[in-house]
Protein backbone atom coordinates (compact mmCIF):
# COMPACT_ATOMS: atom_id res chain seq x y z
CA UNK A 1 0.00 0.00 0.00
CA UNK A 2 1.26 3.37 -0.96
CA UNK A 3 0.49 6.66 0.97
CA UNK A 4 0.03 9.80 -0.92
CA UNK A 5 2.39 11.91 1.46
CA UNK A 6 4.61 9.08 1.14
CA UNK A 7 4.40 8.63 -3.00
CA UNK A 8 7.31 10.50 -5.14
CA UNK A 9 5.46 11.13 -7.89
CA UNK A 10 7.75 10.34 -10.58
CA UNK A 11 7.38 13.97 -13.34
CA UNK A 12 9.84 16.44 -13.84
CA UNK A 13 7.60 18.95 -12.12
CA UNK A 14 10.21 20.80 -9.36
CA UNK A 15 6.63 21.31 -7.27
CA UNK A 16 5.87 18.01 -6.97
CA UNK A 17 9.31 16.44 -6.46
CA UNK A 18 10.08 15.61 -2.93
CA UNK A 19 14.01 16.22 -3.14
CA UNK A 20 13.73 19.62 -4.59
CA UNK A 21 10.70 20.01 -1.32
CA UNK A 22 13.07 18.95 1.15
CA UNK A 23 16.32 21.01 -0.17
CA UNK A 24 14.16 24.32 -0.30
CA UNK A 25 12.73 23.50 3.18
CA UNK A 26 16.07 23.34 4.37
CA UNK A 27 18.42 25.87 2.39
CA UNK A 28 15.51 28.87 2.75
CA UNK A 29 15.83 28.34 7.24
CA UNK A 30 19.55 28.61 6.95
CA UNK A 31 19.90 32.14 7.50
CA UNK A 32 17.51 31.67 10.30
CA UNK A 33 20.00 29.92 12.63
CA UNK A 34 22.64 32.01 13.72
CA UNK A 35 25.11 28.92 14.17
CA UNK A 36 24.49 27.60 10.87
CA UNK A 37 24.82 30.82 9.20
CA UNK A 38 27.66 31.96 10.59
CA UNK A 39 29.14 29.11 9.42
CA UNK A 40 27.77 28.63 5.91
CA UNK A 41 31.34 30.39 4.40
CA UNK A 42 32.76 27.21 4.75
CA UNK A 43 30.40 24.85 3.43
CA UNK A 44 29.15 26.79 0.42
CA UNK A 45 31.05 27.97 -2.64
CA UNK A 46 30.57 32.06 -3.93
CA UNK A 47 28.28 30.47 -6.32
CA UNK A 48 26.12 28.15 -4.43
CA UNK A 49 25.91 30.94 -2.57
CA UNK A 50 24.69 32.92 -5.23
CA UNK A 51 22.53 30.13 -6.55
CA UNK A 52 20.61 30.04 -3.74
CA UNK A 53 19.84 33.88 -3.36
CA UNK A 54 15.85 33.47 -3.97
CA UNK A 55 15.78 30.80 -1.41
CA UNK A 56 17.61 32.40 1.42
CA UNK A 57 15.98 35.64 0.38
CA UNK A 58 12.35 33.76 1.18
CA UNK A 59 12.96 34.19 5.08
CA UNK A 60 14.88 37.91 4.98
CA UNK A 61 14.08 41.28 4.58
CA UNK A 62 15.94 43.05 1.59
CA UNK A 63 18.35 44.52 4.76
CA UNK A 64 18.48 41.15 6.09
CA UNK A 65 19.57 39.65 2.81
CA UNK A 66 22.45 41.90 2.09
CA UNK A 67 23.47 41.62 5.56
CA UNK A 68 23.68 38.15 5.99
CA UNK A 69 25.24 37.89 2.21
CA UNK A 70 27.97 40.71 2.94
CA UNK A 71 28.75 38.67 6.34
CA UNK A 72 29.41 35.73 3.97
CA UNK A 73 30.78 37.26 1.55
CA UNK A 74 33.20 39.01 4.12
CA UNK A 75 34.32 35.78 6.06
CA UNK A 76 34.69 33.70 2.58
CA UNK A 77 37.32 35.99 1.31
CA UNK A 78 39.34 35.55 4.15
CA UNK A 79 38.53 31.95 3.96
CA UNK A 80 41.40 29.30 2.06
CA UNK A 81 40.36 25.92 2.21
CA UNK A 82 38.17 24.67 -0.43
CA UNK A 83 34.24 24.25 -0.12
CA UNK A 84 32.46 21.10 0.01
CA UNK A 85 29.39 22.57 -2.32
Amino acid sequence: MRFGACANPQTDDAGTDLSSAVAVGFIENIPLDKLVSDDLYRWLSMETFADSESLFRYTLSDEDYRKFADEFIRKKKQYSCPSCV
